[in-house]
C-alpha cells in the first residue's frame, strides 16, 4: 500500500483533477493499511466443507470511504479466486447493506451477478432500500436469479411492483412479519424449471426449524 500513491502520481494520460480525486479516496486507505502481507491466501480455508461461517466485519474503521474501498478489495480479491471454480463447488457469500457496495459496469459485484455462477458463486445481496441504486444498477441487480422481498417502505412499494411484474403494490403492502415474496424459477412436478414467478412465502421462526 505505501507504494499505491506513488504509482498514481506517476500515471499518465489523466487529468490531474481526476487523480487528485482518486488520491483523496484512498489516502486514509494507504495511512492505516489495514492489509496483511505475511499470511497466505486463505480463502480455501474460509470454504473448506465443515460448516464453519467466517465474518469479515468493518464496522471497526471510521470512514464509509475506508470500509467501501475495503469491500471492493475484497470482492476483487476474491473475484480472482475463484476464477478456477465451477457451478458444482459453491462459494456461499452474504453479503449486507449492498446498496454500500459498487454495482457500476465492470465492478466484482456486477462480474459476480453476470458470470458468477459458472465459477460457482452463490451471492446474497442484502439491501433495505432500492433508492440508493441507479437505473444501470437496478438492471445489473436484475441478473440475481432468485430475488425476495419483505414488506418496503411505502415510497418503493410501486417501484418494486412494477420491477416484480404481475405483482400489485397491494401485495407488497400486505406482506406481515415473517412473511416475504420470492420471484424466481421453482421445481415443477416434472423436475423441470417454472418460467420466472413469484409466490408469498411465510419464513417458519428459527425455534421450529
Amino acid at each position: 500500500m505505501e507504494h499505491l500513491l506513488e504509482i498514481l502520481e506517476d500515471l499518465d494520460g489523466f487529468a490531474n483533477s481526476v487523480l487528485s480525486s482518486i488520491t483523496t479516496r484512498i489516502v486514509q486507505l494507504v495511512d492505516i493499511d489495514p492489509f496483511d502481507y505475511e499470511s497466505g491466501n486463505k480463502w480455501d480455508e474460509y470454504f473448506a466443507p465443515g460448516g464453519n461461517v467466517t465474518i469479515i466485519q468493518l464496522a471497526g474503521y471510521d470512514q464509509d470511504e475506508t470500509k467501501k474501498l475495503m469491500a471492493e478489495f475484497i470482492l476483487w480479491d476474491l473475484w480472482y479466486y475463484t476464477q478456477n471454480g465451477t457451478k458444482d463447488k459453491p462459494i456461499p457469500v452474504i453479503l449486507d447493506e449492498a446498496q454500500n457496495l459498487d454495482f457500476s459496469d465492470g465492478s466484482p459485484s456486477a462480474k459476480i451477478l453476470r458470470e458468477g455462477r459458472k465459477f460457482g458463486w452463490s451471492a446474497w445481496f442484502a439491501t433495505q432500500t432500492f433508492n440508493n441504486f441507479s437505473r444501470e444498477e437496478l438492471s445489473i441487480l436484475d441478473n440475481a436469479g432468485t430475488k425476495v422481498y419483505f414488506n418496503p417502505a411505502e415510497s418503493e412499494v410501486r417501484v418494486l411492483a412494477s420491477r416484480i411484474g404481475n405483482a400489485t403494490p397491494e401485495e407488497l403492502r400486505m406482506l406481515q412479519k415473517g412473511h416475504c415474496l420470492v420471484l424466481g424459477q421453482f421445481n415443477q412436478e416434472d423436475q423441470t424449471l417454472s418460467n420466472p414467478r413469484y409466490h408469498v412465502v411465510k419464513v417458519p421462526a428459527m425455534s421450529t426449524r
